[in-house]
């Protein structure tokens, strides 16, 4: 996935069996996805008060 700007936000993986969703696997932390290319720093925001 890719924030406005075009940068890396988060990736998701399926493990798919047989046609089945068996298991969904996210990676969010952007420490961990520099290798992708520009990485969005939207995880590093803190968050909005209400």
């Amino acid at each position: 996935m890719y924030d406005a700007e075009g940068r890396v936000a988060s990736v998701v993986e399926l493990d798919i069996v047989d046609g089945a969703v068996q298991a969904i696997h996210s990676v969010s932390n952007p420490d961990k996805l520099g290798h992708l290319g520009p990485v969005s720093d939207i995880a590093r925001l803190p968050e909005k008060k209400s």
